[in-house]
């Protein structure tokens, strides 16, 4: 599956799981998602694995970032947080039904690393994809290409 299938069928996938309710708009073509998508297409696994990490990385990451864009105004601070946490229940959710525990059970301390270090004022955006890069690559092989 080349890395534009991925994303949008990953992303079809997570436009499923969210509550309609939830106003939680997902977008598609970032930078970083398009990083990760283009990765994760370099190792030896079955799509549907594929998908759920690029899922799952998604989740995580748009949770952060809705917890990290806090701003002072009350109402959008309770929706701020509401909206990561909602994201991340998601996250959750999305990895058992695709049976990722291990990947839970990976990331599961890194989620706290990134929060505590927020709350230190400390750089963190960089612990969630080299994580994933780092669980990818220890469980995976590249993948092999013919060259004709």
């Amino acid at each position: 599956m080349n890395t534009s299938q991925l994303m949008t069928q990953t992303f079809e996938q997570l436009t499923q799981q969210l509550s309609p309710d939830a106003g939680i708009a997902i977008e598609v073509n970032t930078r970083w998602v398009k990083e990760m998508a283009h990765f994760l297409n370099e190792y030896d696994m079955d799509d549907a694995r594929r998908q759920c990490i690029l899922g799952c990385y998604v989740l995580l990451r748009l949770s952060l970032q809705s917890h990290g864009d806090v701003q002072e105004d009350k109402q959008e601070l309770t929706r701020k947080i509401l909206d990561g946490d909602y994201l991340q229940s998601i996250y959750y959710e999305y990895a058992l039904a695709h049976h990722a525990m291990d990947l839970l059970n990976a990331l599961a301390p890194v989620i706290k690393t990134i929060h505590i270090r927020r709350i230190e004022g400390k750089p963190a955006e960089y612990i969630l994809p080299t994580a994933i890069h780092q669980f990818v690559t220890y469980r995976y092989s590249k993948a092999a290409y013919e060259v004709i």
